[in-house]
């Protein structure tokens, strides 16, 4: 064999291994991490094949695809929760406070309040109505605050939002004052069949607590006894003698009641007769008429078709009255005819009834006729003692032109016309005051001048 075709065969050296990797090789922890690389590596390979096979592959996105659509129609049955809100007006707003100690002012009584969650526990929140505004000062002294309004006992899956949801309120250190007290009868009308007589009070002085401001506007203080109530508290509406609380009310020199004021007692005890009503017959009868005249035409002759109307009430009450007064509105009458009119009961007198309410008159019409008058003096109307009033030209004559029917001027009384100034509230000096005249109402009137200076001097 030649030297050219010779195969020479390499000889295979082994690697020697160094220090280090003896030591490896030896030790449990190296033995260890070698077994673990093998292991990784062996995984990684047969994912790799596992991964590269197409028909594998097919069947794992198969799969997933499956997957997918069970999920997307999974998530078409979940339930979503909206959340919505409710508006709800006015709701009665409490309070905490020491009001034995503190009076206080600036509270509102109610407020709106925005419910927010879902609607059905809105709906069931509104149904039940447990919730509540409430102001708590109990941890606040007298003196100006801003203090917020609160919401309590929401369940839990609704929440509120207060308009207001802030006010300012004054705080006032409660006070006491002793003032006198007399008895008024209120709704004296509130019995059928019985008037209310001679009441007596157990106690002649009320002491009243509130803010010293309101106490120094108190000018009077009246027991209130109500004759509605005394209505709903009998059994027997008969004769005899009725007892009673009477409501305690305070008012300034205006009649203006006067609140935040209170009584520790509540009320003071009362008594009063309860009687049957008094008839007693009025003739005095003064016909009354608003409105204007038909055109060209003026009142000739009135007839009422009752000579007498009766009033009931109390002895105290009916002694007060001994004319009455109807009210006729001659708005709708064209010509001769009939008009309804209604009694007025005085001013300033309570009666049980009136019996008849309502009067028929038979009017009569006539020609128009104007008549001059001349008065010779003016009625200062709400004058004031400590003046002197004089008309400042005293050359001036005054003159009422008078329109009637020839019957009724006839028999004018020219001093039952009256010229009226009102000088309320005038001071000294020379003042121009409007005129005004008053007379019987059959009669129309016309002034020759609207106004009159007057001279105001004390005297």
């Amino acid at each position: 064999m030649s030297k050219k075709n010779k195969v020479i065969k390499e000889k295979k050296i082994k690697p020697k291994k160094d220090k280090a990797t003896k030591l490896q090789g030896t030790s449990f922890f190296g033995k260890v991490k070698s077994n673990l690389t093998q292991t990784s590596r062996f995984l990684s390979n047969k994912f790799e094949q596992l991964f590269t096979n197409t028909k594998f592959t097919v069947v794992v996105t198969l799969i997933l695809a499956v997957l997918l659509v069970q999920s997307v129609q999974s998530a078409g049955s979940v339930t979503l929760i909206k959340q919505v809100s409710a508006l709800v007006r006015d709701r009665e707003v409490s309070f905490e406070y020491d009001s034995d100690k503190f009076v206080v002012e600036g509270l509102p009584l109610t407020a709106d309040v925005m419910l927010i969650g879902d609607e059905a526990a809105i709906q069931s929140t509104k149904t039940t109505n447990s919730y509540s505004v409430f102001i708590d000062l109990s941890s606040y002294s007298a003196g100006e605050h801003v203090v917020n309004l609160g919401v309590e006992n929401l369940p839990a899956n609704v929440s509120a939002q207060v308009n207001p949801n802030k006010v300012k309120v004054s705080i006032f250190t409660r006070e006491f004052k002793v003032f006198s007290i007399i008895p008024e009868l209120i709704n004296e009308n509130g019995i059928d069949g019985l008037s209310i007589e001679n009441p007596v009070l157990s106690e002649t002085s009320v002491s009243l607590k509130g803010a010293a401001k309101d106490l120094k506007r108190v000018a009077f203080v009246r027991a209130l006894i109500d004759g509605k109530s005394i209505n709903a508290s009998l059994t027997d509406k008969s004769e005899g003698i009725f007892e009673g609380r009477a409501t305690i009310a305070a008012y300034d020199d205006q009649g203006n009641r006067i609140s935040n004021l209170t009584v520790d007692t509540g009320g003071v005890d009362y008594t009063v007769t309860l009687a049957a009503p008094k008839g007693k017959p009025i003739s005095s009868l003064n016909s009354i008429f608003s409105g204007n005249f038909p055109e060209g035409q003026a009142i000739k002759s009135v007839t009422l078709d009752t000579e007498v109307v009766t009033i009931n009430g109390a002895d105290t009450e009916i002694g007060k009255v001994s004319a009455l007064d109807i009210n006729f509105d001659l708005k709708s009458i064209t010509g001769d005819g009939k008009i309804e009119g209604t009694v007025i009961i005085p001013q300033g007198t309570t009666l049980t009834s009136v019996t008849p309410e309502k009067v028929i008159a038979s009017l009569e019409f006539g020609p128009a006729v104007t008549k001059e008058v001349n008065v010779s003096g003016i009625s200062k109307i709400n004058a004031n003692d400590q003046f002197a009033y004089n008309v400042e030209d005293s050359q001036t004559q005054i003159v009422v032109s008078v329109t009637g029917t020839e019957e009724q001027l006839a028999v004018l009384d020219q001093s039952a016309i009256d010229v009226r100034a009102d000088v309320a509230n005038l001071g000294e000096g020379v003042q121009q005051v409007a005129l005004t005249v008053k007379g019987p109402s059959v009669y129309r009137y016309k002034l020759n001048q609207e106004n009159i200076r007057l001279r105001i001097t004390k005297k």
